[in-house]
This record gives structure tokens, sequence and C-alpha cells, in this order.
């Protein structure tokens, strides 16, 4: 019966992200890793690359119900001059309730500095597109819908659950702005970057019950470091804080690269944590034009004594047209 309270619990935190002011985004262990979901203006923002193209996914409370939710996301994005471009797709799974978020956005950017030495970089981006959220309420189950005489103590679908959905898809115009510098001297032991950006400008009303529900606003503030060591380490350190309606959504890392003379080979790897939320390991690989990243989540809230501190599991696959290298290339 603990097992089904908290599986319970979720299902009503997803259902409650549809209904409720204070609805959430679904979040990324790897953040850092999907530029264009992280803030408009970084689109196009990478140096010495001609274009950029990722995939990702990542799997969560795969130790609490037979659908776990799931988010799979591929972006590309290129730079022109002082311009960048680029498109992404999101999509997220939520549960039996067969909750399904799906965002498709264009996304432009722009580097404001006109700096000779081509070393510091401050750009403004913005994306537009949709959101299209839908459920299957046949899926939902209700207290007055359990039965103790239903296999042995069940919920009953049977029963009437007096409940009544207007609607079970909603289409959300979606508006998106940031603000991002960063520095690139390679002449620099370091170099810092940071941005801020803001998410459903135009705070679009989504309901499923026809009563009047405005999504919230998200921001995101996020910065960092590269810190090179030697000729063979460097550090990479980051956090980002993002809020939506009331709630915060806080984390911070650091990976440890290992980068040798052989400038098509690297390995990285580095603890994170999401306050009052889980503790996390990333590691990955570069090999040539392609990086491949792999993280776990360590549960450190209460849901760590239902799911055995089985979090989620990430996966993202970047492959990077870099300039002036001789590499293959895959486009």
């Amino acid at each position: 019966m603990k097992r089904l309270y908290h599986i319970s619990i979720l299902v009503l935190i997803v259902v409650g992200s549809s209904f409720c002011l204070s609805a959430q985004d679904s979040h990324l262990s790897m953040y850092y890793a999907t530029p264009n979901l992280l803030n408009p203006a970084m689109t196009g923002r990478h140096s010495d690359a001609y274009y950029r193209a990722h995939i990702h996914y990542r799997s969560q409370w795969f130790g609490l119900m037979p659908n776990p939710f799931t988010t799979m996301a591929a972006s590309f994005d290129k730079s022109y001059r002082k311009f960048g471009f680029g498109v992404y797709v999101k999509n997220t799974k939520a549960g039996i309730g067969g909750y399904n978020v799906m965002d498709v956005l264009i996304s432009g950017a722009y580097d404001i500095i006109n700096d000779p030495l081509k070393v510091h970089h401050f750009s403004a981006g913005m994306q537009l597109g949709f959101v299209q959220k839908n459920i299957n309420s046949a899926n939902f189950t209700y207290d007055n819908q359990y039965s103790k005489d239903y296999n042995g103590g069940d919920f009953d679908q049977s029963i009437s659950s007096n409940e009544f959905f207007a609607t079970e898809t909603v289409l959300l115009p979606e508006l998106n702005f940031g603000l991002y510098y960063y520095r690139t001297d390679k002449n620099k032991m370091w170099n810092p970057y940071g941005g801020l950006s803001a998410f459903h400008l135009t705070t679009p009303e989504e309901t499923f019950l026809g009563v009047k529900n405005d999504l919230p606003m998200r921001f995101i503030g996020f910065g960092g470091a590269s810190l090179k060591l030697n000729w063979l380490y460097r550090v990479d350190a980051n956090f980002q804080i993002m809020r939506q309606g009331n709630v915060n959504d806080i984390a911070l890392g650091a990976l440890v690269y290992y980068e040798p003379e052989r400038e098509d080979v690297g390995f990285f790897i580095g603890p994170y944590y999401r306050y009052q939320d889980a503790l996390q390991i990333h590691t990955g690989i570069e090999y040539g034009e392609f990086t491949i990243r792999v993280a776990y989540d360590l549960t450190t809230s209460d849901l760590r004594s239902v799911n055995k501190k089985q979090g989620g599991v990430e996966l993202g696959i970047t492959y990077t047209k870099h300039k002036g290298k001789y590499i293959p290339s895959i486009f």
C-alpha cells in the first residue's frame, strides 16, 4: 500500500502539472548538453564549428511504474558570421495517464558585441513555435473508483468517476527569449560564460477541464567557467537556477576533462547535484566530431525509500562539424 500511495502521488503530480497554475516543465540533468533548450541566445554559439546536431534521451522513475517518464529531444543549429540559426523538437511522456508534451521551435541568435579580437561574445536570441499537450483520460483512476471487492482491492473503472474533460488536446503558442555572454580567449587559463533566459513569454492559456489556467513563465539563470589546468586537463564547472511559478530548481556541478595531445580523443567525468532531489554522476567521451554523454541520478529526496534511489538515466550524443578539420563528416 505504501508503494501504491507513492505511485498515486506521482500520477497526481503529472496531472496537476497540466491543470494547475504551478505547472512545471520537464527538466534534464545534463542541461549544459542541450544549449538550444537552455537559452535561445546559445543558438549557433559554438566556437570553431559550422554546425551542431544533438539527440537526447532521459528516463526517470522506472523503478516505480511500468510507464516511466521519458523525455526525448533532437536539435540542430548552425552559425553564419554573427548569426545563429536552429531548430529543436522535444517530446515528454509521463505515466499511465498518457500525458504527452511535444515542443517544436525554431531559434535565432545574434552576436551583439563587435570585438575585433573575437574573444568576447554577447548574444541575444529568440525562439518561436508551439507546444502540444495530450492526455488519455480513459486511463485515469480516482478515489471513488477504488473497490476492496474488485480483484482483491483495486480501481474499478466501470464505476463513474464523475469527472469531465473538455478536451484531451491543447495547442499553445510558444515564445522564448535569452541573453548569453561567453569568452573564447585561448591565451587565458579560464573562460567564463553565463546567461539568462525566459520561456512561455505569452503565458498561454492551457486547460483540459475548460477552466481558465495560464501556463506560467519559466526563468533560467545559467553560468560557469572553463579552466585549463595544463596541457592534459581542464575543468568545466557550471550551475543552473530555474524558477517556474512558485517552484525553484537548482543544480550545479563540474566535469574534469582529460584531453591528450591527440586532439580527436578525450574523456570527462564529474559529479552534479540537484538541490533536495538527486546526486548525479556525469561522464562521457569525445571522439573526433562526436561527444557521447551519460548521466545517472541517485535520488536523495524522500522518494529514495520507494524507488531504491533509481532516479533517472540520461544519454546525449552530439555531432559538431568543426572548421579546419578533415575528419570525414556524416553530413
